[in-house]
């Protein structure tokens, strides 16, 4: 029987649940959102010894953490040559330097406390779909070396060497992606959060939030928090609250996973490596193995034009093993086990949307376009920092890269607003 829920997901009742938001609290920090930015926000103010507490209307790790792919991906939505061009050269090495060092403090993290989250260190490499799309990705890896970044484009034999397909042409490879559980990851570090004293509860949706007399007062669950600072991190359900408007679309990943493949189907996909992989079309299929050798897929929604994001349980999946299918006939008659969706946000420029809050505004972090892990890490811990006065020169670009404050461009009309 096919799940519907993610991979990460479907096992998740095998833990110990948090108890939900009753009567009244005062904080010094209420975040809004256990989801990797809340959660990576709540850790690291935690460990400046700063009171937080954290409201999350499912349960840790809920949303589009649980239900993303697992990658942790440099960058942002866009291939960085794009980005010099429409950003400018401090802007897009803010971005690339900023998710490259979040890698760098999860693993580091992971390492150090221990962390089961079937952390994998295998890079990625990224597809032409069309032999025109070679000369993208060769420049594409010119751009990254130019600015003291590792990749590699490869053709021919060396990609045979490197994915047993003939769907693609060419690609660029790059060292620093990883592959973990983002389940895992998340609530293994909202266990460190708490540790470190900060207070977590679940099953606690916001209703509301004012300011009043200088203090935030927040309405969820069956309770009230009084804080004197407010972090939303929901991603796109931030939205609901009103943050920001008009500014972000929601649109929304479909993903399949198969049985464990075995060691003669594993061989004839030739991920050496086990690297991550995705392609240059528009609405990209993207595939990793998971830890017990799953082959997991996934591919974003894209409506032209505008218009309702389609139905997951018509369309997306069967699209997305018609891609795979096609990528590697080999695996014809390998059994799905789970497919699901996740919704996330994007801006219009496609750069994250961050505030550092306002006298009688809350903060709040968001539009990932897919980037989540990293990103969202990262934009947590520069968060914390910014109210512990402990930015360091890197997540001192990053949030004013990603200022919410910024003008921004009609360019992304044509994604699918957010159900209700």
């Amino acid at each position: 029987m096919v799940s519907h829920e993610s991979i990460w997901l479907s096992g998740n009742g095998k833990r110990k649940p948090k108890g939900s938001l009753k009567g009244f609290h005062e904080t010094g920090f209420a975040i809004v959102g256990a989801v990797i930015t809340g959660i990576s926000a709540a850790y690291h103010l935690a460990l400046g010894k700063k009171k937080v507490l954290v409201l999350e209307k499912d349960f840790v790790g809920a949303g589009a953490t649980g239900n993303s792919a697992g990658i942790l991906v440099i960058g942002n939505g866009i291939d960085f040559h794009l980005a010099l061009r429409q950003y400018g050269k401090r802007k897009a090495l803010a971005l690339w330097k900023a998710t490259i060092k979040g890698i760098e403090l999860i693993e580091s993290l992971v390492r150090e406390k221990s962390m089961g989250c079937e952390f994998e260190r295998n890079g990625n490499i990224y597809l032409s779909w069309k032999p025109s799309h070679n000369a993208i990705l060769r420049k594409e890896a010119e751009a990254l070396r130019r600015f003291g970044m590792k990749a590699d484009f490869v053709e021919g034999h060396e990609l045979w060497k490197s994915i047993k397909s003939e769907s693609f042409f060419g690609a660029v490879k790059t060292p620093y992606e990883r592959n973990l559980n983002p389940l895992k990851l998340v609530q293994g570090l909202g266990a460190l959060a708490e540790k470190n004293g900060a207070r977590i509860f679940e099953n606690s949706p916001v209703h509301k939030i004012r300011f009043e007399h200088g203090e935030f007062i927040i309405n969820a669950g069956k309770g009230t928090v009084r804080a004197r600072e407010v972090i939303i991190a929901a991603n796109a359900w931030s939205m609901k609250l009103g943050y920001p408007d008009k500014k972000t679309r929601a649109y929304s990943d479909y993903a399949v996973c198969t049985q464990p493949l075995d060691r003669m189907q594993l061989r004839s996909l030739g991920l050496i490596g086990r690297r991550a992989a995705w392609d240059t079309r528009q609405d990209y299929c993207m595939f990793r193995l998971t830890k017990d050798n799953r082959l997991l897929a996934m591919a974003c929604d894209v409506v032209e034009g505008g218009g309702k994001i389609v139905t997951f349980k018509k369309r997306s999946p069967a699209k997305i093993l018609k891609n795979i299918f096609s990528i590697f006939p080999q695996l014809k008659g390998v059994q799905i086990t789970h497919h699901w969706m996740g919704t996330t946000a994007v801006a219009k420029d496609m750069i994250p949307l961050i505030n550092l809050g306002e006298k009688t505004k809350p903060a709040y972090s968001l539009a990932y376009d897919g980037n989540g892990l990293a990103t969202g890490f990262f934009a947590g811990r520069a968060i914390a920092n910014h109210f512990r006065n402990k930015l360091s020169g890197t997540e001192k670009e990053f949030l004013w890269a990603c200022s919410a404050k910024r003008k921004m461009p009609k360019i992304l009309d044509w994604v699918a607003p957010l159900e209700t």
